[in-house]
């Protein structure tokens, strides 16, 4: 069983994800935006 700070983490750490994963998506569509690619890259290492 998993205590209330580890979920809270993991809640966060995969509404991160989400959020990032969308700028991804929109970086691909609008071209002007070339960091964010790199950026999602960082973070998914």
């Amino acid at each position: 069983m998993m205590d209330l700070k580890s979920m809270n983490d993991l809640i966060n750490r995969r509404t991160q994800a989400r959020s990032l994963f969308r700028t991804y998506s929109e970086a691909n569509m609008m071209p002007n935006k070339p960091d964010s690619r790199h950026e999602y890259q960082e973070w998914s290492k």
